[in-house]
């Protein structure tokens, strides 16, 4: 068997992307994300489209949730915005959100090429080689996994302390 440690270690990598997928499912919501419907008076279709940003704006903010503030600075105050600017504000963080969860959605492939992750680890042979070999792919998987993390994830603070 794989040896447990490393199977763990994947495990945890792969587990702590599934924000990133949820993130991604509520920033791609076909509903949410919709066109606004463009039919009645000038009064109706505003409120439509208000109403859809006020939608794509809670989107935003339970991925920010999710995820934590990104890098883009403190949280904008959406009452001091015009509503173009307030809506390029929500399609700014979006977009930044979405790429970095396509970069975990990469992280979760690259540990997901050994297959599910059901209770039983990947099944060796009981030789050295056998050992050697799957320890050299873990730890490779490992490698490409840490160059897909965008930068500003590599260096997060733990535990609400800033690392050195």
């Amino acid at each position: 068997l794989l040896p447990l440690g490393l199977w763990q270690v994947r495990r945890r990598c792969l587990v702590a992307t599934y924000p990133f997928e949820l993130a991604l499912r509520l920033l791609q919501d076909s509903q949410v994300w919709s066109a606004a419907p463009t039919d009645g008076d000038r009064l109706t279709r505003e409120s439509a489209v208000a109403s859809k940003v006020a939608e794509q704006w809670d989107a935003v903010m339970a991925t920010q949730l999710l995820l934590g503030l990104s890098e883009w600075g403190p949280p904008t105050n959406s009452h001091n915005l015009g509503v173009e600017s307030f809506m390029r504000e929500v399609c700014i963080r979006r977009e930044r959100y979405v790429s970095q969860a396509r970069s975990f959605q990469l992280v979760a492939a690259v540990f997901g090429r050994f297959g599910s992750l059901g209770h039983e680890r990947r099944p060796l042979g009981t030789r050295t080689h056998e050992v050697k070999e799957a320890c050299e792919e873990e730890v490779q998987a490992f490698l490409a996994a840490q160059q897909l993390v965008p930068m500003q994830w590599r260096r997060r603070p733990v535990g609400g302390r800033k690392m050195d």
